[in-house]
């Protein structure tokens, strides 16, 4: 008796994967020898199969497959949020270090000469800077020691290329001497009455001056360059001697 199809096509999973009883494998032949119709089944059986089973395995792999695209979006996008917050306080960290951070100049890069005492009382000396420096601070001890403290910006770059600038002329009123207010050079006049100076880191400064020192009197000359306007020309003074 010839089986139907529908009973034949139930059957050719089995058979295709030979899984099926001999008497079942000579049944589904004999069908097969007269019908097209379950003989393409079978045809296609074996091509529709690897299909479903890559199928399935790649909708089992799908949301693995999203969440790692995620992740790799995420982690991308937090590299550059990280990358330009690093960047950002880079930049803050050396623009404030740059222009706000000053670190002293220590006393061998200074060389002190011209010490003299000009005629109203103040001592006067030239500070030769090696490179230059950014500016000039000043901080004085309960007992009158000054520290002359020449500074620079970090990075600690040479701040003029010409020897010539590298030098600045400086005076002082020391103790028992009256200041003078209205003198353009004048400067560094703590409250206490200055009784050493010292330029330089403190504590690793150059003695100037203290008290009980003999310093030599300026003469006309070099009193009138002290004072004087023409910085250019007390420079190139200093720089011949």
């Amino acid at each position: 008796m010839r089986l139907p199809c529908d009973l034949i096509q139930d059957l050719l999973p089995l058979y295709h994967d030979d899984v099926c009883s001999q008497t079942s494998r000579d049944r589904v032949e004999e069908h097969l020898r007269d019908c097209s119709a379950c003989q393409k089944v079978l045809d296609t059986l074996g091509e529709d199969l690897l299909p479903q089973a890559e199928k399935a395995e790649e909708q089992e792999l799908r949301p693995l497959a999203e969440w790692w695209q995620r992740q790799k979006k995420k982690n991308h996008l937090n590299a550059i949020v990280y990358t330009m917050f690093l960047v950002i306080i880079l930049g803050v960290g050396y623009y404030f270090a740059t222009w706000y951070v000053y670190l002293p100049i220590s006393a061998d890069r200074i060389e002190i000469s011209h010490v003299y005492q000009l005629s109203d009382g103040r001592i006067s000396f030239n500070s030769n800077v090696e490179g230059g420096c950014s500016s000039w601070w000043c901080e004085q001890d309960e007992d009158g020691t000054m520290y002359i403290i020449p500074k620079r910006r970090f990075p600690g770059t040479a701040v003029f290329n010409d020897p010539l600038w590298w030098n600045d002329r400086m005076n002082f009123y020391p103790a028992g001497y009256e200041k003078d207010s209205t003198s353009p050079l004048a400067g560094f006049e703590p409250d206490l009455p200055i009784t050493a100076v010292y330029v330089g880191p403190v504590g690793k400064g150059i003695l100037v001056w203290q008290e009980g020192d003999v310093v030599p009197q300026a003469s006309e000359e070099w009193e009138a360059l002290v004072t004087g306007t023409d910085y250019e020309q007390y420079y190139k003074a200093v720089s011949k001697d």
